[in-house]
């Protein structure tokens, strides 16, 4: 029995280490930022003295215990850490894995060909897209074409788009 516990919480000895609920981001989401935001609350029997994430200190407010932290973010499967200090030194921690894609997704234009002479104002195109990582999303699909002067039109309003494909004239 140390003398915080006895002054504190009486003739108890507390063996408990901090407990870390980690609220944000969600576990095996998808981020596209190169710095993600860490949030989420400790509890504990003491005051907890300090939390990092991944290395770097959050930032804690007393009262609700709640912490946050923007941490630098690698592609790919990514671990987010988190530990916590108690006054009488217990520590404990977290982790749970996100997934960064700071890539754009890849594209193939499969009609018209490459370099494929067109004699027509509407062509057939046919677009595949897809993402490694993610999913691509068909909803913000933006695309142009342009012609032999240099002058792009956005045609994005005459196909029809999903998640991999967009076809239309």
């Amino acid at each position: 029995i140390d003398v915080l516990d006895m002054a504190t919480i009486g003739n108890e000895h507390d063996i408990r280490a901090p407990s870390i609920t980690i609220s944000s981001p969600s576990a095996e989401s998808v981020h596209t930022s190169a710095t993600i935001r860490v949030e989420g609350i400790v509890d504990d029997l003491h005051t907890v003295t300090e939390v990092q994430v991944n290395g770097v200190v959050a930032t804690l407010t007393r009262g609700t215990n709640s912490f946050s932290a923007d941490v630098p973010a690698k592609e790919g499967l990514f671990p987010i850490n988190v530990s916590a200090v108690d006054e009488v030194g217990l520590a404990s921690s977290r982790t749970q894995l996100v997934t960064v894609d700071q890539e754009g997704p890849f594209i193939t234009v499969n009609e018209p060909a490459d370099r494929q002479a067109v004699y027509t104002t509407q062509p057939a195109i046919n677009i595949a897209y897809a993402d490694l990582i993610g999913v691509a999303d068909g909803n913000t699909l933006a695309v142009s074409v342009t012609d032999e002067t240099g002058t792009a039109t956005d045609i994005t309003n005459l196909l029809t788009a999903n998640n991999d494909t967009a076809t239309g004239t």
